[in-house]
């Protein structure tokens, strides 16, 4: 992924997830409304629930979808014993969590 020199953040013009998987995941916030996420659970495609809790969180924005409210998180989680890079996608109107893998 690139980051901008001038911004400290990702580029928008990104390459296409290799996976996208809905997961659970545990998260904090605080008495301003900013949501951070700790821990998240996810379905491995060998039918077991890993939980990781090594979370970086490296840039987050507000994002819509066709007027639908999302929150991305551009993540480094410890994954297997590997730092990878991630994406986490939470839509407060219906409470869901998404984990875009590249």
């Amino acid at each position: 992924m690139l980051f901008h020199p001038d911004r400290g953040t990702r580029d928008p013009i990104r390459k296409q997830p290799r996976s996208i998987r809905h997961i659970a995941c545990h998260m904090f916030v605080n008495a301003h409304g900013k949501i951070t996420p700790i821990r998240i659970t996810v379905m491995e495609p060998d039918h077991k629930t890993y939980t990781y809790d090594q979370i970086y969180v490296v840039c987050s924005r507000k994002t819509n979808y066709a007027g639908i409210p999302s929150y991305e998180y551009d993540c480094e989680v410890m994954i297997h014993n590997l730092k990878k890079e991630i994406t986490l996608q939470f839509f407060p109107e219906t409470l869901l969590w998404f984990m875009l893998d590249y």
